[in-house]
C-alpha cells in the first residue's frame, strides 16, 4: 500500500519534467521499471523451485530489497522541484485549505471514473496472462504436462517490460486517446475468441500465445494511460485525482478480477466465461475514454507559458 501510494507520485513527477511530447514515454519508463521488480519476483519463485533453499534461501528477497530500499532512500532525499516543474507557483496558492478530494470528488466526477475503470483493465489483463491462463489451463497441456506456469509468467513481464515503452513512445506520435480507444476495442471484441482459442487448441504453445496477447494489450493501456488521466485533471488537483483513481482501479476493480473470474469460471463450468466479464470491462473503460471530450492538458500542460523545454529546444 505504501508503495502504490508512491506511484502515481513518481508518474507526475517524472511526466512533469519531461517535455511535453514525451510524456507518454516518461510514465511509460516509470511503469515498466515497475515490472521489472515483479519479474525479479517471479525469478525468484522459480529459482526456489528447482533450488533447496528452503531453510535459509527465503531471507536473500528480504536482503535483496533492504539494498532497493536504501538506494530509493538516498535518491528521494536528493529529489527537488527542479526549475523544470510545470507545477506553477500560482498553482500552489489555488483552493489553499481546502481538501483535493472533496473537489475531485463533486467537480471531476468525469475524471475520475475514467481514471478507475482505465487503471482496472491492466490490471485484470496482466492477472489473465500472469496467472489465470497459465494456471488454469496447465492441465490440459497434452504435450508437455510438467510444463511450469511461472515460465509464462516470466516470458508475459518480459514482453511488457520491452513494449510498455515502445507502445508508450507510439502514444506520444499517434495520439494517447486514439490509442486507449483501440486497445478497448480489442479487449471488447478479442478477449472472448482468444479464451475459445486456448480452450479448444490446449497445449503451451498456444498458452504463451495467448498471454502475449494480453500482455501486448497491457502495454497498450500502460503506455499511455497514465500520461493521458494526468492531463485529464488540473495541475493542482493532479495528484489526489490519479492517486483516487488509480487506487480505486487497481485496488478495487482490479483486485476484484480474480474472484470475478473464478466465480464465472465455476458457476458455468467453463474457463472461457471470465473473458466475457473483461470484454465488459472494455465497455466501460471505452465509455470513460469517451467521457474526457476535450482534455484540460491543452491549458494545464501549457510548456511554453510556463518556460519550460520542449523536445525541440
Amino acid at each position: 500500500m505504501c508503495v502504490g501510494g508512491q506511484y502515481t507520485g513518481v508518474l507526475l513527477y517524472v511526466q512533469e519534467h519531461m517535455a511535453k511530447d514525451r510524456a507518454a514515454l516518461a510514465c511509460g519508463l516509470v511503469a515498466s521499471i515497475g515490472v521489472v521488480g515483479t519479474l525479479l519476483a517471479t525469478l525468484t519463485n522459480l529459482l526456489f523451485e528447482y533450488l533447496s533453499l528452503e531453510s535459509w534461501g527465503w531471507r536473500i528477497p528480504f536482503v535483496i530489497t533492504l539494498i532497493l530500499g536504501g538506494v530509493l532512500i538516498y535518491f528521494m532525499s536528493r529529489i527537488t522541484e527542479g526549475d523544470n516543474n510545470i507545477f506553477p507557483a500560482k498553482a500552489r496558492q489555488v483552493n489553499r485549505g481546502k481538501l483535493p478530494l472533496m473537489n475531485i470528488l463533486t467537480q471531476h466526477k468525469r475524471e475520475l471514473y475514467s481514471a478507475a475503470i482505465i487503471s482496472a483493465i491492466p490490471v485484470s489483463m496482466f492477472y489473465l496472462a500472469t496467472i489465470y491462463v497459465p494456471n488454469f489451463f496447465i492441465e490440459h497441456l497434452w504435450d508437455n504436462p510438467l510444463f511450469n506456469p511461472l515460465i509464462i509468467s516470466c516470458i508475459s513481464q518480459a514482453v511488457c517490460i520491452l513494449f510498455i515503452p515502445a507502445f508508450s513512445l507510439l502514444g506520444d506520435h499517434l495520439g494517447k486517446r486514439p490509442m486507449l480507444i483501440f486497445a478497448s476495442l480489442i479487449v471488447i471484441f478479442l478477449c472472448p475468441m482468444v479464451f475459445g482459442v486456448i480452450d479448444t487448441m490446449a497445449g503451451s504453445a498456444a498458452l504463451i500465445v495467448a498471454s502475449l496477447f494480453f500482455c501486448i494489450v497491457v502495454c497498450l493501456y500502460v503506455g499511455v494511460a497514465p500520461a493521458f488521466l494526468s492531463e485529464a485533471f488540473p495541475i493542482d488537483r493532479r495528484l489526489s485525482g490519479m492517486g483516487l483513481g488509480i487506487s480505486l482501479g487497481e485496488g478495487f476493480f482490479g483486485g476484484l478480477v480474480p474472484m470475478a473470474c473464478i466465480f464465472l469460471q465455476t458457476s458455468f463450468d467453463s474457463r472461457v466465461a471470465p473473458a466475457f466479464f473483461i470484454s465488459f470491462l472494455g465497455v466501460l473503460c471505452l465509455a470513460g475514454i469517451l467521457m474526457i471530450r476535450s482534455q484540460k492538458s491543452e491549458k494545464s500542460f501549457d510548456y511554453v507559458s510556463e518556460g519550460l523545454p520542449t523536445a525541440t529546444g
